[in-house]
């Protein structure tokens, strides 16, 4: 997982700690994933691939309330493309 948290990038570029969180779910390691994607979620929220990632991972803690809310959420008003 070294090679996702490089020293020259501080902090590291989302798609390099996406796919350190992708590794952490292929270890099983879905808790540390899941903390490494809501942090990402917090910069990016509109990134898809986090998002799965993130619903995949806590359906494999068994968290199902937390999915089903992610899952629910609605972008906040700012978040909302405005209309044309």
């Amino acid at each position: 997982l070294a090679c996702c948290v490089p020293a020259a990038f501080d902090p590291p570029p989302v798609s390099l700690r996406l796919r350190q969180a992708w590794v952490e779910m292929e270890r099983s390691n879905y808790q540390a994933a899941a903390v490494a994607l809501e942090s990402i979620l917090q910069e990016n929220p509109d990134s898809l691939e986090s998002w799965q990632l993130l619903l995949e991972s806590l359906w494999n803690l068994e968290r199902y309330q937390d999915l089903v809310d992610r899952a629910r959420r609605e972008p906040e008003a700012g978040d909302r493309p405005a209309s044309a």
